[in-house]
């Protein structure tokens, strides 16, 4: 089963999306859909905005949340952003 990836400090998060019956393995890359928001329920989109850079938008709230060009499976976005969000935890 797939759990949540929290994306911001207000607890908006990535979920699975509905094709996929809420399995995924952390170690998938991540495509240009790749779930849906929490929040509202909108769909989740990446885009490229620079070398270094990805942006994530949700395409019904417009909430964005950028992540670096390293992260490439869910995997690597759920530790970029439990590293990102850690101090805030504190």
């Amino acid at each position: 089963m797939f759990n949540p990836i929290t994306l911001t400090k207000y607890g908006d998060a990535l979920l699975t999306p509905p094709a996929r019956g809420g399995y995924l393995d952390d170690e998938e890359v991540l495509p240009e859909l790749p779930g849906d928001h929490s929040g509202c329920g909108g769909n989740f989109a990446i885009f490229k905005i620079s070398e270094g850079w990805r942006r994530m938008t949700c395409r019904r709230c417009n909430l964005v949340v950028e992540f670096t060009s390293q992260v490439k499976t869910y995997g690597d976005l759920r530790k970029y952003f439990t590293d990102k969000l850690k101090p805030l935890n504190n």
